[in-house]
C-alpha cells in the first residue's frame, strides 16, 4: 500500500495518535510493575478463518450466470451466419464466506495484565465451480467443459491491546481489542473454457480473467482468548471475535485478460467487467436481470484464530 496513503489518511492519524497517548500513559503507569511470568515480549504464529458478510458477492455476483452470444455458419465458403445462438452457464458458485486466515504478532507485556499488539496477517477466500454446456464458437456449436474460479484476499496490519483477566498457574484468559487496516483488497474471476477435439482438429482451450482492486478499509475487532502454557515460553492459544468494518468500499479498476480471438466469434455479456445479478431491490414484481456493475464490499464478520504464542 501507498505509504503516502497511510500518512494523509485521518483514520490512520487518529489510530497511531490514540496508541501512542497509551503507550505513554502504560508507561507511566507501570514503571515499576513486574512483566508476565513469562517474559516481557512475546511473538505469536496464528491461523485461523474470518467469515465477512460479504452479501454482494455471495449473492448477486456469485449467482450471476455466464452468458453471451455467438454466431452459427451453415455455408462455409460464403461464411454466411444461419442464426446468433445464446448460451448461458448458470452454475453458480458456493457461497460459502469462510477464508482461511494467517497472521504473525509481536506483543510487548507492559505487566501481567496489560499487552500492546503489533500484527500483520493475509486472508484469502476461494471458490470454485464445474459444469458442462454448449457455446457457439469460430462458427461451430461445441458441448464444452466450463471451470469458473473465484478469490478474494486482503493484507492487513493491527494494532492493539490485550487484558489478561484471569491468570492461572498453566492457563490464561484474556480480552483483546485492536485497530485493523485491510489494504491490498484484491478479487479475481478466471472462465476457462476446454474445447473437446473434433476430427482431426486438436481440442483447445479458452481463457477469460477479471481483476479489480481497491486500495484500504479501516476495521476495528473485539476478542476473547485463553492460552495453556506447555512451558515456561510455549504456549498454544484460541481467542474468537468479531471484527467491525467501518463501511462497504467499492471494488476499481476492472481488467479484462482474454485469450478469445476475434475469428472466435463470440460475444459475452458481462462486457468485460464483474457480473452482477440484480434483483431490483427484491421487488418481487419485477423479474431479476443480469446487470455488470462494480461491487461494494465489507468485511465484517466473526473470526476465529489458533496461535502458538513464544515468550521471552
Amino acid at each position: 500500500m501507498n505509504n503516502r496513503y497511510l500518512i494523509n489518511n485521518p483514520i490512520s492519524k487518529r489510530v497511531i495518535k490514540s496508541l501512542s497517548w497509551f503507550v505513554i500513559l502504560l508507561s507511566c503507569g507501570t514503571a515499576n510493575a513486574q512483566y508476565t511470568d513469562h517474559g516481557e515480549w512475546s511473538f505469536s504464529v496464528l491461523f485461523g478463518a474470518h467469515s465477512p458478510k460479504l452479501t454482494a458477492l455471495n449473492n448477486s455476483v456469485f449467482k450471476a450466470p455466464i452468458s453471451g452470444e455467438g454466431g452459427i455458419i451453415i455455408d462455409e465458403v460464403t461464411e454466411e451466419e444461419a442464426e446468433k445462438r445464446e448460451f448461458n452457464f448458470n452454475e453458480g458458485l458456493p457461497t460459502n464466506s469462510y477464508g482461511g486466515k494467517a497472521a504473525f504478532e509481536l506483543q510487548w507485556h507492559a505487566n501481567a495484565s496489560h499487552s500492546l499488539i503489533f500484527g500483520v496477517g493475509s486472508w484469502e477466500k476461494d471458490a470454485v465451480s464445474q459444469s458442462t454446456g454448449e457455446i457457439p464458437t469460430q462458427g461451430e456449436l461445441y458441448t464444452i467443459d466450463f471451470e469458473r474460479r473465484a478469490k478474494i484476499s486482503y493484507a492487513e496490519y493491527s494494532l492493539g491491546w490485550r487484558y489478561t483477566f484471569l491468570k492461572k498457574k498453566n492457563f490464561l484468559m484474556y480480552t483483546r481489542s485492536s485497530f485493523h487496516e485491510v489494504f491490498d483488497i484484491d478479487y479475481r474471476e478466471d472462465f476457462v473454457f476446454t474445447y473437446p477435439p473434433r476430427g482431426v482438429d486438436a481440442g483447445f482451450r479458452r481463457i477469460r480473467v477479471i481483476e479489480a482492486q481497491t486500495a484500504s478499509l479501516f476495521v476495528g475487532q473485539v476478542a476473547v482468548g485463553g492460552e495453556w502454557f506447555f512451558l515456561k515460553w510455549l504456549a498454544l492459544g484460541m481467542e474468537a471475535g468479531y471484527m467491525l468494518g467501518e463501511s462497504s468500499v467499492q471494488l476499481r479498476d476492472v481488467n479484462l485478460l482474454t485469450d478469445f480471438l476475434p475469428r472466435d466469434n463470440i460475444g459475452f455479456s458481462d462486457s468485460g467487467s464483474i457480473a452482477y445479478y440484480n434483483d431490483h431491490d427484491g421487488l418481487e414484481e419485477t423479474a431479476p436481470r443480469l446487470e455488470a456493475k462494480k461491487m461494494k464490499i465489507n468485511f465484517s464478520g466473526w473470526q476465529v484464530m489458533f496461535r502458538v504464542n513464544i515468550y521471552y
